[in-house]
C-alpha cells in the first residue's frame, strides 16, 4: 500500500490509502463486458422481438386490418341488391360515420336469403370493428345481439356477454349526464335484455326521457317506435313523434324526413272516432266528414316533409315530392319540375308517374315519354312475370290522383294513345277489358279509352285539334301553387279553347317575411343578430347565411319587399351572406365576411349585431358580386 497525503484549506488531515501494481504504478481500470454477457444478449434479442411485434401489432391494426375490413365490406355490399346499393349510395354525403355503418350493418343482418351468408357475415363483423374503431357504442350493442341470437353469425354467449359488458361500461358517464342517445341505447338494452334484465316500464322511462332532447340521427328510431306503439313503447304518441323528428330536423338531419313522412302516411289510418250519440241519418256524412279531415291533415303532413326535404336537396327528395305533387294534388307543372331535377334517383313507379304526365300534357317530345314508359313496362314485365296490365301501367294512381280535374279531354285523350304504344301487344286485350270496365264508372276515362283505340290504329297525333295551349313545362327550378299550377281546363260545350298559360310562380315565393319553411335553422346558441333590410329593394328577395361560406345554409329567411328582418342567436363565426330576388336565378353575394363575435367581459358580453341593406346607401362600405345560382 502507498499512503497518499494531502492538507486540506481547512487545516485537517486526509489520508486515502489505494492498491498499486508491483511497479508502484496505478492500475488501469477494468473494462466490464456487460454487453457481451448472455444475460444482456438475452434481453437484447427479447427486445427487439418484442418492438417487432408490436409494429407488427401496430401495422396489423392500423393498416392491415383496416384494409382487409374494407374490402369485406365492399364483397358484402356486392351481395345485396342493386336497389339497396343504390340506397346506401345516395344517403352516404347525408349520413354520420356512424350512422352509414350501423345502417349498413342492419341491412345485411336482416338481409332475406340464404345466399352469400359467409360473404355478409364477414361484412357484418368488419362493419363492427370499424365502428368500434370510432367508439360507437351502439356497435357493441348490435354485435352482441347477433351473437346471441344467432342472426347471421354463430351464436356465441360468451363473446356476445363481453360486447355487452363493453357497452354498459361505456353508457355508464354518459346515463349520469343524461345524454339522450345514451338514453336511448340504455332504453334499446334494456327491452330487449342486452346485458341488463329485461324491464319494460323501466325502458319506457329512458326512451320518453331520450325523446325529450334527442336530436341526433337516431332521433329517426325513436319517433318510429313513438308513432307506431313499437316497444319499448306501449302506446302511440304521434304529436311527441313529430316534435322529435322536427328538432332533429332542425339540427341538420335530413335522414328524419324518411321517418316523418311515414308517419304522416299512417296518420291516415288512424282509427275513426266512435258514433256513439251521432244521430243514425247523420252517421254517414259524420263519417265521411272524419275520413275526409284524416286525410286533409295525412296530405298536409306529407307535403311538409316532402317540401322540406326537397328543397335542401335529400337523396330521393326531388322525385317522390313531384310524384306526390301530380298523383295526390294535381299540380301537374310543379310536381314534374321537381321530378326533372331527380329523374335520375327515382324509382320505377315515379319515372312511370313523370312519363305518363309528359305524354298526357306535352305537344312536343312525347315520342320520348313513349319510349320511356316502354322500356318500364318492359323491365316491370321481365322483373315481376307480370300479366296485370294495371300494376304495369300503375292505372289506380290516376284514379286516386287530383290530376283528374286537372286535365283536359284531349289530353286525357293523348295519355290513351301513349299507353296503348307503350304496352306490348300481348298485354293490349287485358288492358283494353280494363278500360272499357272502368270507363263505365269514371266519366274522364272515356277520352282515354278513346285515345287507346286510336293509338292501336294510327301514330300518335300529338297535335290534338281543338286543343287549348299547353303551359311550357320548362324544366327548371319552379314550383307553383294549386290554383296557378292547373291546366286550363277544355270546356266541353265549346267548340273553340281559350289559350291561357299558367303564370310561373317563384319555388321560393312565401306570404310573409321570415324564416323559410322547412329549411334547417343551424349555427344556434349564440347572442349576435343579423339584420337584413330590403325597405327599399328591388323586390322580395331570399337571403341565406353560410358558415366559412360552405353549403348548406345555416339560416334561410324571406324578406319581402319593404320590410325587414332579424336572425338572431347565431353562434361566433364567419358568415357569408348570399341572396336573390324573386322571379330570378341571379344570385348575389356580399364581397364581405361578416364575423360575429361574441366575448365574456367583467361588465357582461360583447356581440355582433350587423345590418345589411339589399340596396344602395349612400357612403356605403359593403359591395356585392355576382355568383353562380348553383352556390346558392
Amino acid at each position: 500500500m502507498k499512503r497518499l497525503e494531502d492538507t486540506p484549506k481547512n487545516g485537517a488531515e486526509n489520508i486515502d490509502y489505494v492498491d498499486v501494481g508491483p511497479s508502484g504504478n496505478m492500475p488501469r481500470p477494468r473494462k466490464r463486458r456487460a454487453l457481451t454477457s448472455p444475460v444482456m444478449r438475452w434481453a437484447m434479442s427479447l427486445f427487439v422481438l418484442l418492438m417487432l411485434g408490436y409494429a407488427g401489432y401496430t401495422y396489423h391494426r392500423t393498416v392491415l386490418e383496416p384494409k382487409q375490413d374494407a374490402d369485406a365490406v365492399e364483397a358484402a355490399l356486392a351481395s345485396l341488391k342493386p336497389a339497396e346499393r343504390e340506397y346506401l349510395a345516395a344517403w352516404a354525403r347525408a349520413w354520420t360515420p356512424e350512422q352509414r355503418i350501423i345502417t349498413t350493418a342492419k341491412l345485411l343482418l336482416n338481409h332475406e336469403g340464404a345466399e352469400a351468408t359467409e360473404v355478409r357475415q364477414q361484412g357484418f363483423e368488419s362493419l363492427m370493428r370499424q365502428a368500434i374503431r370510432i367508439d360507437s357504442i351502439e356497435a357493441h350493442l348490435l354485435w352482441g345481439e347477433a351473437l346471441r341470437d344467432g342472426s347471421l353469425l354463430k351464436k356465441d354467449p360468451t363473446s356476445a356477454l363481453r360486447h355487452f359488458r363493453e357497452a354498459q361500461q361505456k353508457l355508464a358517464e354518459p346515463l349520469l349526464a343524461g345524454d339522450p342517445d345514451a338514453l336511448w341505447l340504455q332504453a334499446e338494452a334494456t327491452i330487449k335484455g342486452l346485458g341488463v334484465q329485461v324491464d319494460a316500464a323501466k325502458a319506457v322511462q329512458l326512451a320518453e326521457r331520450a325523446a325529450q332532447s334527442l336530436r341526433s340521427w337516431r332521433a329517426g328510431e325513436l319517433a318510429s317506435a313513438l308513432g307506431f306503439g313499437r316497444p319499448p313503447f306501449d302506446r302511440k304518441n304521434e304529436s311527441l313523434a313529430q316534435e322529435v323528428l322536427n328538432r332533429a330536423w332542425s339540427a341538420g338531419v335530413q335522414s328524419v324526413a324518411t321517418h316523418g313522412n311515414t308517419l304522416c302516411v299512417f296518420k291516415g289510418m288512424t282509427p275513426i272516432a266512435s258514433l256513439e250519440g251521432v244521430e243514425a241519418d247523420k252517421a254517414t256524412q259524420h263519417l265521411s266528414d272524419q275520413v275526409s279531415r284524416l286525410e286533409r291533415e295525412r296530405l298536409a303532413c306529407s307535403e311538409s316533409w316532402l317540401r322540406r326535404s326537397a328543397e335542401v336537396q335529400a337523396p330521393y327528395a326531388a322525385s317522390e315530392y313531384g310524384s306526390f305533387l301530380i298523383t295526390q294534388k294535381g299540380e301537374l307543372s310543379a310536381g314534374m319540375t321537381w321530378m326533372a331535377k331527380g329523374v335520375l334517383e327515382a324509382n320505377s313507379s315515379e319515372r312511370l308517374v313523370f312519363n305518363l304526365a309528359r305524354a298526357a300534357t306535352e305537344q312536343r317530345g312525347s315520342s320520348e315519354a313513349v319510349e320511356a314508359l316502354r322500356a318500364l313496362v318492359a323491365t316491370e314485365a321481365r322483373e315481376t312475370a307480370s300479366t296485370d296490365p294495371s300494376s304495369l301501367i300503375s292505372w289506380p294512381l290516376w284514379h286516386r290522383m287530383g290530376v283528374a280535374s286537372t286535365l283536359t279531354p284531349g289530353q286525357w285523350r293523348r295519355l290513351g294513345v301513349a299507353m296503348r304504344q307503350a304496352v306490348p301487344e300481348e298485354l293490349t286485350a287485358a288492358l283494353s277489358q280494363r278500360l272499357e270496365q272502368d270507363a263505365r264508372f269514371t266519366r274522364h276515362l272515356a277520352p282515354v279509352l278513346a285515345g287507346w283505340r286510336e293509338g292501336g290504329n294510327a301514330p300518335a297525333r300529338w297535335e290534338v285539334e281543338s286543343e287549348g295551349a299547353i303551359p311550357s313545362l320548362a324544366l327548371r327550378s319552379a314550383r307553383s301553387t294549386k290554383g296557378q299550377d292547373k291546366l286550363n281546363e277544355e270546356d266541353s260545350n265549346s267548340a273553340s279553347h281559350r289559350t291561357q298559360a299558367a303564370p310561373r310562380v317563384d319555388p321560393d315565393q312565401q306570404e310573409a317575411t321570415g324564416y323559410v319553411r322547412g329549411a334547417p335553422k343551424l349555427a344556434l346558441g349564440g347572442k349576435s343578430t343579423f339584420l337584413v333590410d330590403n325597405t327599399q329593394g328591388g323586390g322580395d328577395a331570399l337571403v341565406r347565411l353560410y358558415r366559412d361560406g360552405a353549403k348548406p345554409a345555416v339560416r334561410s329567411f324571406f324578406v319581402k319587399q319593404g320590410e325587414k328582418f332579424t336572425a338572431t342567436e347565431l353562434r361566433p363565426g364567419q358568415y357569408v351572406m348570399r341572396y336573390r330576388y324573386m322571379g330570378s336565378t341571379r344570385t348575389f353575394q356580399a364581397d364581405e365576411v361578416f364575423d360575429l363575435k361574441q366575448i365574456e367581459e367583467l361588465d357582461g358580453v360583447r356581440v355582433s349585431n350587423v345590418r345589411v341593406t339589399l340596396y344602395r346607401v349612400r357612403d356605403g362600405n359593403m359591395k356585392t358580386k355576382e355568383v353562380a345560382p348553383d352556390d346558392f
